[in-house]
């Protein structure tokens, strides 16, 4: 049986809803309720297909899988720790980005790869140039509307820190080739721990071996006892 693509399955749950109408099998999360998807908690979108989190500050949400992860800085009028939202956890075909993981990849930026991780452009924006896996993503050019190392943001909205930084592949993203590089380091570093191990054995062995060898022998001399006339 050939499976429909969510992607279709979220556009005729739109326009059924629209119309008035609402079938149990589209509401994904949820139920209907008067022609209506009514999503369980931690879900949203027309079919309940999105999932989110909100962050304990209460003001944060975060979509489409993604994780609330504490600042280490507090609200100075509340005192309380603030969140962001961590996109590298978000679910779906294409990674996401934004203050709360909602702008989804719209073009990629590594030579000879369909996808990334960290290296893609939201929102329409282009690659300024495409970079090999696991080197940094110096950004994306945006349209007017919108700003940000992927143009996940609303023009005005993005924080400071993320303008203007090349975006590094972080840890657990793709990069083979990073990993290769690391793993190739170890070996080394270890073969050279291994080699001098073994030569500073050796050099002891050969040490004792001389000491034995060239130690004094005791030579008797037998004088003629002559009789003096």
């Amino acid at each position: 049986m050939m499976m429909i693509p969510w992607t279709l399955l979220c556009l005729f749950s739109f326009m059924v809803t629209v119309r008035g109408e609402c079938f149990p099998a589209l509401c994904e999360h949820g139920s209907c309720v008067e022609d209506e998807c009514q999503c369980n908690p931690n879900f949203s979108g027309a079919d309940c297909s999105i999932p989110f989190e909100t962050c304990e500050d209460g003001e944060r949400t975060c979509y489409n899988g993604s994780t609330c992860v504490r600042n280490n800085s507090r609200d100075p009028t509340t005192n309380k720790y603030k969140y962001h939202c961590d996109c590298t956890k978000a679910e779906g075909e294409s990674p996401f980005a934004g203050l709360q993981c909602r702008e989804q990849a719209t073009t990629y930026c590594v030579v000879g790869r369909e996808k990334s991780e960290y290296a893609f452009c939201a929102n329409g924006g282009e690659c300024i140039r495409l970079v090999e896996n696991g080197k940094a993503h110096p950004g994306c050019k945006c349209s007017e509307e919108f700003e940000g190392q992927h143009c996940q943001y609303l023009k005005g909205e993005a924080p400071a820190e993320d303008l203007g930084q090349p975006y590094m592949l972080v840890p657990g993203e793709g990069g083979d080739s990073a990993k290769g590089i690391v793993i190739f380091v170890i070996i080394v570093v270890c073969a050279a721990v291994i080699l001098a191990m073994a030569y500073v054995v050796y050099r002891k062995r050969t040490g004792k071996s001389n000491e034995a060898t060239t130690a004094p022998s005791v030579t008797t001399v037998n004088h003629d006892e002559s009789e003096v006339i």
